[in-house]
């Protein structure tokens, strides 16, 4: 999060092109690939380019606001301070924890959302695969061995389904049999 520019951001398409991170040093922040050494392209919900559309004005009234003290960053980063730093992972960690704490949040590690997300996806019946994708894992098995608890559960609840759907398809043929069944008439 800390690593992205706007050049990294298609409001219009709706992506977001994760490229690099940003981690902390002994010497400061630095700049480096991901996890992986892969950069992928990742879709955007609807709430999330209001968010990074809401963000752009902000940090165009705080340049306002700012005047000669605001820094120009070359690299435009997406998430910066009030006069135009790059936010760095410590402070957005911190800041989180406090928003967390503010709003009841039992969490406040910043990567607890990662987790949170990819929960809901998976609860949500999200495949698998597309959960790995926004995740950036290398491989859907990462995300199987991470969240192979959900798995389990959503597994369960589909067999239930498909026992319920089964019980309706013979309850339901019980009675098409029944009314199909030639009625025999009495001689008269």
């Amino acid at each position: 999060m800390c690593a992205l520019s706007w050049s990294d951001v298609d409001l219009d398409r709706g992506t977001v092109l994760v490229a690099r991170s940003l981690t902390e040093t002994r010497d400061g922040a630095v700049m480096k690939s991901t996890k992986t050494d892969r950069a992928r392209t990742v879709p955007l919900s609807r709430v999330a380019i209001e968010a990074l559309r809401r963000q752009r004005a902000t940090q165009a009234a705080d340049r306002l606001a700012g005047g000669p003290a605001y820094q120009v960053d070359l690299s435009a980063p997406v998430f910066s301070d009030e006069l135009g730093r790059r936010l760095q992972p410590l402070h957005a960690t911190k800041a989180y924890a406090r928003l967390a704490k503010s709003a009841g949040i039992s969490s406040l590690r910043l990567h607890d959302a990662r987790h949170t997300a990819a929960t809901h996806l998976l609860v949500a019946g999200v495949d698998v695969r597309s959960v790995s994708g926004i995740l950036g894992h290398a491989s859907a098995t990462t995300t199987l061995s991470t969240y192979a608890h959900l798995i389990a559960d959503a597994q369960k609840d589909a067999v239930d389904k498909l026992g319920d759907r089964l019980e309706q398809i013979a309850g339901g043929n019980r009675m098409a049999t029944a009314d199909a069944r030639p009625t025999q008439k009495s001689p008269s």
